[in-house]
């Protein structure tokens, strides 16, 4: 993680504090155009499809919580080009399935999917420790053919 606790909690309660600012403006937004549209005063008494829209609410949607929402979850600080490329790196080196699933692989994307879409994920998972040798065995298979190949890598 890139930021100490303190830091991501003070910006956390920031961004609250902004979201619970921009939501109450846009309640009040809304009431305000509820109000003018039930009123058909000014630029209201011919009204658009846009100002129509304002028709299904009223004075009393704010107290009903009809005008209640919220934001989804996002974060604070976005990923970097340079952190980016880092975890591209960092999962090329993955290579159990596991591991691939701790950094939220599927495993439609792990093992691939037939024609109907449908997971070629085998019927039981090796557990850890069989994973682990399996990719050991490959390691050291592919060492030997590099050798007796005569690469010398």
């Amino acid at each position: 993680m890139r930021m100490t606790s303190d830091v991501v909690n003070k910006l956390a309660d920031a961004q609250r504090n902004y979201d619970w600012g921009l939501i109450r403006i846009g309640q009040m937004c809304v009431s305000m155009g509820a109000m003018l549209s039930a009123s058909r005063v000014g630029g209201w008494a011919q009204q658009t499809d846009q100002q129509q829209t304002f028709n299904a609410f009223s004075a009393q949607s704010f107290d009903r919580g009809e005008l209640d929402f919220t934001f989804v979850d996002r974060p604070l600080l976005s990923e970097t080009p340079m952190e980016r490329a880092q975890s591209a790196a960092a999962r090329e080196q993955l290579e159990t399935p596991q591991a691939l699933r701790e950094v939220n692989y599927t495993d439609a994307e792990i093992y691939g999917t037939d024609e109907n879409g449908e997971s070629l994920a085998p019927a039981t998972n090796d557990g850890l420790l069989a994973e682990r040798q399996a990719a050991a065995l490959r390691q050291q298979s592919a060492s030997v053919l590099r050798f007796n190949g005569g690469l010398g890598v």
